[in-house]
């Protein structure tokens, strides 16, 4: 019966995940145009995930609520988006506000031709996603998802483009504590009408621990008619401490072919593998961090494997499927 009830409300489930309301309002003064924009998204939830025998799962309602407004005045663009996320009943008392759930979850500042070049320049707090966001991604099926406190350059030429990102991961205030900072750079090109190639670099840098590491790698698509795939692989480099020294990778491949009937059904195949760690105790780190992933969309949605290496004991990963 339990079974049958989980299942229950796993199908209710994913009908209330989707946004109950999301859109904006669009309106215009002059040569300012301003967008006023929202979201809704109570989810109802059901977490079974636990491996000790009889545990009972546990059954909640999160909900994200999202105003936003946004202003344009041509070469010069700003956003605000607040942002409260909370679970249904988490307040200690109806008559107080205690959740600590309510935030700025986006404020930048865009410029485009920036010093009359053909840059754009934002500053700010600021969603990042590159590719399939294997390494730097916004997390959007978090409630709270993810952003960064960074200046982004990007630019255009033609087929290809470039971003430069530099962010600020931990900002602390205390005399003998440093800082942590996020260094990105990537980019992509189109190289005909079916393929596509990407590159990314991202240096973590933090003076207190003595972190200067660099994960840099490539990715390729491919895109003709029903037949749709990519590889992507990636390294880590450097000094993840005073002590120790990243050496890892991970590796990555993916094809699909679709069918062209009325309901477009498809099968793919892929595989991942992320190198592991079999020597914890030596100054070699061989276990692959995947940084800013949306690790949500790759590693299985009963999320085992958020953060990893953390959640794979630092003894790598395998997906085949």
């Amino acid at each position: 019966m339990k079974k049958i009830f989980v299942l229950f409300a796993i199908a209710i489930m994913s009908m209330l995940s989707t946004d109950a309301f999301s859109g904006e309002v669009r309106t215009n003064f002059g040569d300012v145009n301003i967008n006023l924009g929202g979201q809704l998204r109570p989810r109802f939830e059901v977490n079974d995930k636990s491996t000790v025998a009889d545990s009972d799962a546990d059954f909640f309602t999160s909900q994200r609520s999202r105003l936003n407004v946004g202003v344009d005045a041509g070469a010069i663009s700003g956003f605000l988006q607040l942002q409260d996320v909370r679970n249904w009943g988490e307040e200690t008392s109806t008559l107080e506000d205690s959740a600590d759930g309510f935030d700025v979850h986006q404020a930048y500042v865009n410029v485009q031709d920036f010093a009359n070049l053909p840059l754009s320049l934002k500053v700010g707090r600021q969603e990042l996603a590159f590719d399939g966001q294997r390494l730097i991604g916004s997390v959007n099926w978090a409630q709270q998802a993810r952003t960064f406190d960074a200046l982004r350059i990007n630019t255009n030429l033609g087929p290809a483009g470039v971003s430069l990102v530099a962010a600020t991961e931990v900002e602390d205030d205390t005399a003998d504590k440093d800082d942590e900072y996020i260094f990105m750079a990537h980019a992509k090109a189109k190289v005909n009408e079916m393929m596509g190639v990407s590159g990314i670099l991202v240096w973590n840098n933090d003076d207190e621990v003595e972190m200067d590491r660099v994960t840099l790698g490539a990715r390729g698509t491919l895109k003709s008619g029903p037949i749709k795939g990519r590889v992507e692989g990636y390294y880590q480099t450097g000094d993840t401490s005073a002590t120790t020294k990243a050496k890892a990778f991970m590796v990555a491949a993916r094809l699909g072919y679709a069918f062209d009937t009325p309901i477009k059904p498809n099968i793919t195949l892929w595989y991942d593998y992320l190198s592991g760690d079999e020597d914890t105790a030596d100054t070699d780190i061989k276990s692959f961090d995947t940084l800013y992933a949306t690790n949500h969309k790759f590693y299985g949605f009963m999320d085992y494997f958020i953060a990893v290496p953390g959640n794979t004991g630092n003894k790598g990963l395998q997906d085949i499927a």
